[in-house]
C-alpha cells in the first residue's frame, strides 16, 4: 500500500478520525487497532470518465480499545486512473466515527464517551440549574437528566435489532433550538428521512421534547425537492425558537419568522447573504435593512428590536460577530469605488464592536483614508485601509488595521474534552459541570411520538434573487459551495473533486490541464492607455469566441460578467469571475482552450494564453506585447490580494 500514499510531513498523524492519501501507511492501515468487520454495503460508484473512476464504500467495523468493544461507521473514498501499464491511486479519504455507547460512559470523570469522531456535528446545551443536559451526535439527540441518573434517546433512526443498512445512511442533521430549565426541548432534523412517516423523503422537521411525557411531536414540516447535499447549502446555519413559539430559520438567503400557533409565518429579512449575522452568545439576529441606512438587532426571545443608525448622507453594514458582539460599519453614501470589472467596493469611515443592546464596546476610525475591507475572525476584526490613487481603480493600499476583543476566559458549562492513548490516539468526551456526579453508569430510556392530526407542513419556493452559486462536488458528495467560484475551485482541487454552476454544467474538474498549452491568437501590436487596457483585454477574449461587441464596455453601467454575457450565447461558454484561485488551477481553463483575463492587485489585465512546466505566456495590452514569466514571478505579479481571474467554461 505505500507505494500508492502520498505521504507528507505536514499530514495529521494523531487521529483515525480522518484519513487521507497523505498520511503514513500505519495509520492508513489502523496502526494497532486490528479491526473486525460486521457489516458492509455494496460499493457506490461515485464517478466514472474516461481513465478516472471514483468509489465510495461504507461499512461497520469493531474494535477491542482495551476498555471493550467498540463499534465505528467507516467510510473510504477512492479515486483511480488506470492506464494500460498500472492503476494509480489519485485520491484517498477514510471517515471513522464511534457509534455512541452509553456502557462506555467514563464514571471517574463524570463523562460521555464519543471515542474517534469528527466533533464538528456535536450539539450541546444544559440548563441553568444544571439538572439537565442534551446533546446531538451522529444524527441523534440525548436529553439527560440529572436528578435520575437517566440518558432519554430523545431522537433516532437506528433500531436495536438491525442489519445497520438504514442505520448506517447518515444523510440527516440535528440541531437543538432551545432547551427550557425544564427540560423542553425544541429541535429542528434536516434531511433524508430514513424512517418514519417521511420515509425517503428530504426535509426540514422541527420537534418538541416534553421530558413529563416523554414524547416527541412534530411541529412543522419544510419538505424540499432536493437531495440533502444540497439542501445542507441551502439552509442558513441558524434556527432558534422561543418561549412564544416563534421558529425563525434561515433558508435561500431568507430569514424567516414562523408562529406555531397562528401558523403563519413572514419574512424577517430577503436576500441577506452578507447582510446578517447571528450571536448564539448574544441571543440575537442583526442585519442591514433594504436601504442600509439602519442595522436591525432582533432579540430572539422577546422579539425586541434595536436600531442602529447610518446618520445623515450615511450607510452601514453589518460584517460579523466577535466573542458574541457585533461587528459593523460606517460609511458615505458616495463613497463608492467601482472596479475596472464593474464591481463596487462600498468604503467605510469607521468600525465599532457593539454589545447585545447595540452599545459601542470598541472603535476604529480611518484618519487618513477609508476602510476597504473588513474580516472578523475569532477575536479580531482586521481592517484594510486605503488612499485615493490615480489608477484604475482609484484607490491603493495604505496599511492594514486590528480590533482585537478580549477573550473571556470562562469555562463552558458543558463542553467537548480530549484524551489520547498510543491505541485509540486521540478521542473525544462530553464534560459536564464538575457538580454533577455519576455513581453508576446512567439507565437509559427513549420517546414516544405523538401522532399528528393536523396539517404541519410549511412550503417554501425557491426565490428569483437565489442565484449565483457554485458548488464542489468529491466522491459522489457536495462538500462545498459559494458564490465565489475561485473559493470552490480551491475547495475542488483539494479534495480531488469537480465545481459545477446551479444549472448543473461543469465549471472546472482536477486533473483536466495537460501539461503544456498555447493558444494561437492574433494579438493587436499596438500599446494602449492603462485606462484603456481592460477594455482591450475584453475585445480579445470576446474574440476567442469569434465575437466583436456591438458596445463599448463601460464599468460604471455593467458588470463584466453581464457584458460579457449580453454577446456570447450560454451554449457558447458561460463566463465566471475567479477570486482567490492559484494559477495551478488557472491553467485548467486555458487547457479548454479559451484565453483568460488575469487581474492584478493593481487592477493591470494580462491575457493568460499558455503555460508549461515552468511559466506562464502572456499578453500585456497595455503594452501591446507577449511575455513570460516564471510561476514565481507571475504569483508576484499578481499580488497579496483582490486578484482574479475572468475564464468561460
Amino acid at each position: 500500500i505505500e507505494k500508492y500514499l502520498e505521504t507528507t510531513g505536514n499530514a495529521d498523524e494523531t487521529s483515525f478520525a480522518h484519513v487521507s492519501i497523505n498520511n503514513s501507511t500505519e495509520l492508513v492501515s489502523y496502526n494497532m487497532l486490528s479491526p473486525v468487520e460486521v457489516y458492509r454495503e455494496i460499493p457506490t460508484i461515485t464517478e466514472c470518465e474516461d481513465s478516472t473512476i471514483s468509489a465510495s464504500l461504507d461499512f461497520v467495523i469493531k474494535v477491542d480499545t482495551g476498555n471493550g468493544i467498540s463499534y465505528y461507521n467507516v467510510t473510504e473514498n477512492f479515486r483511480f486512473m488506470y492506464t494500460a501499464d498500472r492503476v494509480y491511486l489519485y485520491g484517498y479519504d477514510r471517515y471513522m466515527k464511534q457509534i455512541f455507547d452509553l456502557k462506555q460512559t467514563s464514571l471517574s470523570k463524570s463523562e460521555f464517551k464519543l471515542g474517534v469522531t469528527d466533533p464538528s456535528d456535536v450539539d450541546m446545551v444544559i440548563s441553568k440549574d444544571k439538572n439537565r443536559a442534551a446533546f446531538t451526535y451522529d444524527g441523534n439527540l440525548y436529553s439527560y437528566d440529572v436528578l435520575s441518573n437517566t440518558l432519554t434517546t430523545v431522537f433516532t433512526f437506528e433500531e436495536k435489532e438491525t442489519d445497520y443498512r438504514r442505520d448506517s445512511y447518515g444523510a440527516h442533521d440535528v440541531k437543538i433550538l432551545s432547551m427550557s430549565d425544564t427540560g423542553y426541548i425544541y429541535f429542528m432534523v434536516t434531511g433524508y428521512m430514513n424512517r418514519g412517516a417521511y420515509e425517503g423523503r428530504v426535509a426540514v422537521v422541527l420537534y418538541t421534547y416534553d421530558p413529563n411525557t416523554a414524547l416527541i411531536q412534530e411541529q412543522a414540516y419544510i419538505p424540499v425537492t432536493t437531495s440533502y447535499e444540497i439542501l445542507k447549502s441551502e439552509l442558513i446555519d441558524f434556527a432558534y425558537c422561543n418561549s412564544k413559539q416563534v421558529f425563525y430559520f434561515g433558508i435561500y438567503d431568507t430569514i424567516y419568522a414562523y408562529d406555531l400557533v397562528g401558523k403563519s409565518f413572514s419574512v424577517i429579512a430577503a436576500d441577506c447573504k452578507d447582510k446578517f449575522v447571528y450571536s448564539k452568545e448574544g441571543g440575537y439576529l442583526a442585519y442591514d435593512s433594504d436601504d442600509s441606512e439602519s442595522i436591525i438587532m432582533l432579540k430572539l426571545e422577546s422579539g425586541r428590536k434595536t436600531m442602529l443608525r447610518a446618520g445623515n448622507n450615511k450607510i452601514i453594514h453589518v460584517f460579523g460577530i466577535c466573542k458574541g458582539n457585533l461587528v459593523y460599519g460606517r460609511g458615505n453614501k458616495n463613497s463608492i469605488c467601482v472596479n475596472e470589472d464593474g464591481s463596487a467596493v462600498q468604503m467605510y469611515t469607521e468600525v465599532n464592536v457593539c454589545d447585545s443592546e447595540g452599545e459601542v464596546v470598541k472603535n476604529f476610525t480611518a484618519t487618513e483614508g477609508e476602510i476597504s475591507k473588513v474580516t472578523v475572525k475569532g477575536n479580531v476584526t482586521d481592517m484594510t485601509v486605503v488612499v485615493p490613487a490615480d489608477n484604475v481603480r482609484g484607490y491603493k493600499y495604505k496599511n492594514s488595521e486590528q480590533i482585537i476583543s478580549s477573550l473571556k476566559d470562562e469555562k463552558a458549562e458543558i463542553r467537548l474534552s480530549t484524551r489520547t492513548t498510543d491505541k485509540m490516539m486521540r478521542e473525544y468526551y462530553i464534560t459536564l459541570p464538575d457538580t454533577i456526579y455519576m455513581a453508576e453508569i446512567p439507565a437509559s430510556d427513549k420517546t414516544k411520538s405523538m401522532v399528528v392530526n393536523q396539517d404541519t407542513a410549511v412550503r417554501f419556493t425557491r426565490p428569483d434573487y437565489y442565484t449565483g452559486y457554485f458548488y464542489t462536488y468529491a466522491f459522489g458528495k457536495l462538500v462545498g459551495f459559494s458564490t465565489n467560484a475561485g473559493e470552490v475551485v480551491v475547495l475542488a482541487d483539494d479534495n480531488a473533486g469537480s465545481v459545477i454552476d446551479m444549472d448543473g454544467v461543469v465549471v472546472w474538474k482536477r486533473g483536466t490541464a495537460g501539461r503544456n498549452k498555447e493558444l494561437k491568437i492574433n494579438f493587436p501590436d499596438k500599446a494602449v492607455s492603462s485606462k484603456e487596457a481592460f477594455n482591450e483585454a475584453l475585445s480579445i477574449l470576446l474574440s476567442s469566441k469569434s465575437v466583436i461587441a456591438a458596445r463599448k464596455y463601460d464599468r460604471m453601467n455593467q458588470g463584466v460578467i453581464d457584458y460579457i454575457s449580453d454577446f456570447v450565447a450560454k451554449s457558447a461558454g458561460i463566463p465566471v469571475r475567479l477570486e482567490e484561485m492559484e494559477y495551478t488551477q488557472m491553467k485548467n481553463f486555458v487547457s479548454a482552450g479559451f484565453p483568460v483575463i488575469a487581474v492584478t492587485e493593481e487592477g493591470k489585465p494580462y491575457i493568460v494564453y499558455g503555460y508549461n512546466d515552468t511559466e506562464v505566456k502572456l499578453f500585456d495590452p497595455g503594452k501591446g506585447e507577449k511575455t513570460s514569466l516564471s510561476y514565481k514571478k507571475f504569483d508576484k505579479e499578481m499580488g497579496d490580494s483582490d486578484w482574479y481571474y475572468i475564464a468561460f467554461y
